[in-house]
């Protein structure tokens, strides 16, 4: 383009920088990235967005934010790769605090913006602040949560030993659950090896979805864990009850 004396505009640059993102090109991002500086185009909101989106996909927070900081008006999308940026990286406490910022500027979040905050949440285990964030969706900003919004509480929930209440949240969902939903409840079903949630799930999940083996993979390994634990607990039960002296060798001669 530039040997034709073509000027490339910003929808070249933004293609070429989607490029370096899909083929992890760090160099030709980065190459892209002080052209925009030497246009002038660092400014740009939406370039601004696609700089913070691609360091924050390679990791590189300190970079992300540093472009951010170039942008001179974020808009909601900015504002959302930055927060996702930090919570991809385990920066618990720099997502949560800029989206405090983001609030007190008086930005409003979107669905994008609270998936990565409860995404926040749910890497570190923080389950109040999680659920605090899931309802304040509808009663602090008159939003409906999203299907993603409820994968997230329920894969929490489950994981933070409250089974019970994940599968409950499953049925009180506005829609159908879809395999994802299913699957993250059947995954804490195996944690807390409940063999009877766990079939149900299971032949719901298959349902959905008859070409996927994962939900009997889930399933198999629950049955061995629940064996597992029966054998051990018939152990235990067996070295408790009245000791008799066996004259048998231990070794088979």
């Amino acid at each position: 383009m530039d040997l034709e004396g073509l000027q490339p505009d910003k929808a070249t640059f933004l293609t070429v920088l989607d490029q370096s993102i899909v083929y992890s090109d760090l160099g030709l991002g980065k190459l892209v990235h002080s052209t925009f500086a030497n246009l002038g185009l660092e400014q740009d909101a939406g370039i601004g967005n696609a700089l913070v989106e691609m360091y924050g996909k390679w990791g590189s927070v300190e970079e992300a934010r540093c472009a951010f900081e170039s942008t001179v008006t974020p808009d909601t999308a900015t504002w959302n790769s930055l927060i996702g940026a930090c919570a991809q990286s385990g920066h618990a406490t720099e997502a949560r605090e800029l989206y405090r910022l983001m609030t007190l500027e008086g930005i409003p979040p979107n669905g994008l913006t609270f998936m990565a905050v409860l995404s926040t949440f749910s890497r570190v285990g923080l389950l109040d602040q999680a659920r605090d964030q899931f309802v304040s969706i509808h009663s602090d900003f008159d939003q409906i949560p999203l299907l993603e919004h409820y994968q997230c509480m329920i894969d929490l929930l489950g994981r933070s030993g409250w089974l019970n209440f994940a599968a409950q949240l499953v049925d009180s969902m506005p829609f159908e659950a879809d395999f994802v939903t299913c699957m993250a409840l059947l995954f804490a079903c195996r944690v807390h090896v409940d063999v009877t949630r766990g079939r149900d799930v299971a032949e719901r999940a298959f349902q959905l979805d008859p070409e996927n083996p994962m939900p009997y993979v889930v399933l198999s390994s629950i049955y061995s864990e629940y064996g597992a634990k029966r054998a051990v607990r018939s152990f235990r039960e067996r070295c408790s009850g009245p000791r008799r002296h066996s004259k048998r060798p231990l070794v088979a001669r």
